[in-house]
């Protein structure tokens, strides 16, 4: 019940109030009152926050990779390098072996060797040729 309905609706504003007195009733249960001021700024504060949540996941959109996509890997080195801001950035084209349901893709060499380790699916770009 509580985020599911749009921003108007009585459900919306009920699932809010009804988790602002479970907020009072657990600083209550410490020994701490909090007066009407600070439980009115705590609802404003949460209602801010999940408007821009909606908004920011409006945005976003979910990057799938399949198996046999051609990916770029992010050069992860902590090593200095002598080309300083000419490093490249991303190395390989590697093609995605498989992917898993959480993020992680089990990568290989374009000549067919394979990665011993997953990598994760934020440390990758999709690479058309």
């Amino acid at each position: 019940m509580s985020g599911t309905s749009e921003l108007g609706s009585r459900t919306w504003i009920w699932s809010v109030k009804l988790n602002y007195m479970f907020t009072n009733s657990r600083y209550r249960m410490h020994g701490v009152s909090l007066h009407n001021g600070v439980t009115t700024a705590m609802c404003h504060g949460q209602l801010y926050q999940q408007r821009v949540k909606k908004a920011f996941d409006k945005k976003v959109k979910p990057r799938v990779f399949r198996d046999g996509d051609l990916v770029l890997k992010k050069v992860l080195s902590f090593a200095p390098d002598s080309r300083d801001k000419w490093t490249p950035n991303y190395e390989g084209s590697y093609v995605v072996k498989r992917a898993f349901s959480g993020g992680a893709l089990m990568l290989t060499t374009m000549d067919g060797e394979d990665f011993t380790r997953p990598v994760n699916s934020d440390a990758v770009k999709k690479y058309f040729a």
